[in-house]
């Protein structure tokens, strides 16, 4: 690590972030970036020289706004760093540019103090372009320099964006809310298209029916992603693999994909430590799996994530949902949950349940009920993830309240889930 004070920017080159995710109530930062500070903000850039995350000093203390590899600037609102664990898990609140499940309306994207951020980048450069035309700097300091004001013009960054939206098929529409445990950050890749059900009030399916991609496409993306990501590509030690139901893959496609991926990413050099790996799944997958796959995931040098869309544990509301579901499929499915929590050391399964004033009181007391068969198979592992239905039209104080109730009534860990994509 190197640090120089030039023309009041106090510039630290290959800063080293924490080397673990850790949940902290004050922002922190993982990995290893090149920092520049001035007087009002703080600004990261990756190792491949691109903007990471600006974080205010003097205004809006401790907050960031935060570049993902879709270009999305997402807004990490402290919230006062209190109050929202309670519902997220997390100190912070990610809110995105556009509209997706708000949970507070008083804690939304704030577009004014975007555009003071991001004013004060495009200041932050114009200050660099003065400094390499004008000063005679130390050890190099003037390539990462030149580099940082290359990369982030709105060109480039449209153009690395566009790499990103052809190599992953158009983005991810949404993550696993599991993912919230390494930041959003990890490295997406398609191992199936399509899901199961494809529900009528699923708002960020593709409508296609689920199909396996070839180990031949799947690694031709892998050569893709690795020059992509670049340098910074030691800055990831997580994989998503998709994409609405990777679950239901071939298990030779899935453990073939996530040994290739672990070498050739690189991830036991990672400057972050703990590999993970996500997937989403469905009831029915999770019940036709077999005991040879989940041998096989808790033996791979990742910890394993696998979350399953269960929506509700009533028949009538799989009806209103046009989820092609009944209760006696969702209690199979949670039972092999809770068995496969205490079995594997290095495989944890959570799950997702709708919520909205268009539904009964039957389905709420459905997942409190479900929650409460976990017997003796609950090991300290596994969560219940709540999402608020987008087209619902429910106010963020009737979320709040009723999944507050939720959650002190369910024998489960219970959670918003945030609709985030990538």
């Amino acid at each position: 690590m190197e640090t120089f004070n030039i023309k009041g920017l106090k510039i630290t080159l290959n800063k080293q972030g924490s080397p673990y995710y850790l949940k902290a109530s004050y922002p922190i930062c993982f990995g290893k970036f090149t920092e520049i500070e001035t007087e009002n903000y703080i600004f990261r850039f990756n190792l491949n020289n691109r903007i990471k995350s600006i974080q205010g000093k003097k205004e809006a203390v401790g907050e960031q706004f935060k570049l993902n590899c879709a270009a999305d600037w997402i807004y990490y609102c402290a919230a006062g760093y209190k109050g929202v664990y309670s519902f997220l898990g997390e100190y912070y609140l990610p809110c995105l540019g556009y509209a997706k499940n708000p949970l507070f309306d008083i804690y939304r994207y704030d577009t004014k103090l975007f555009k003071k951020f991001f004013r004060a980048f495009l200041k932050l450069v114009e200050r660099l372009e003065y400094i390499v035309a004008q000063v005679n700097t130390l050890n190099g300091i003037n390539q990462i320099l030149k580099a940082i004001i290359t990369v982030n013009n709105s060109i480039a960054i449209k153009k690395k964006t566009e790499e990103f939206y052809n190599i992953t098929s158009g983005g991810v529409t949404v993550l696993p809310p599991d993912c919230r445990h390494v930041d959003y950050d990890v490295i997406p890749l398609n191992i199936s298209y399509g899901c199961l059900y494809n529900c009528g009030f699923c708002s960020v399916k593709k409508g296609i029916q689920f199909k396996n991609r070839s180990i031949t496409n799947i690694l031709y993306d892998i050569k893709r992603l690795k020059s992509f990501y670049a340098e910074d590509i030691a800055n990831y030690n997580s994989l998503f693999l998709g994409e609405h139901d990777a679950l239901n893959a071939k298990s030779k496609i899935i453990i073939e994909t996530a040994k290739a991926a672990y070498n050739q990413f690189g991830f036991q050099h990672s400057h972050i430590k703990n590999p993970m790996l996500f997937l989403f799944g469905s009831a029915d997958s999770l019940i036709n799996a077999k005991n040879e796959l989940f041998n096989a995931l808790n033996s791979l040098p990742f910890y394993t994530y696998i979350n399953i869309g269960m929506e509700s544990a009533d028949n009538k509301t799989f009806k209103l949902l046009q989820k092609p579901l009944v209760y006696r499929k969702i209690k199979a499915a949670f039972e092999k949950m809770l068995f496969i929590n205490a079995k594997y050391t290095n495989i944890e399964i959570t799950a997702n349940f709708v919520m909205g004033d268009t539904l009964s009181d039957e389905h709420y007391q459905s997942i409190i009920d479900l929650s409460k068969t976990t017997g003796k198979f609950f090991h300290g592992k596994g969560a219940f993830y709540i999402s608020p239905l987008e087209k619902s039209g429910t106010p963020s104080s009737y979320v709040q309240k009723k999944f507050l109730w939720l959650k002190n009534s369910c024998a489960m860990p219970t959670y918003i889930y945030l609709i985030q994509p990538l």
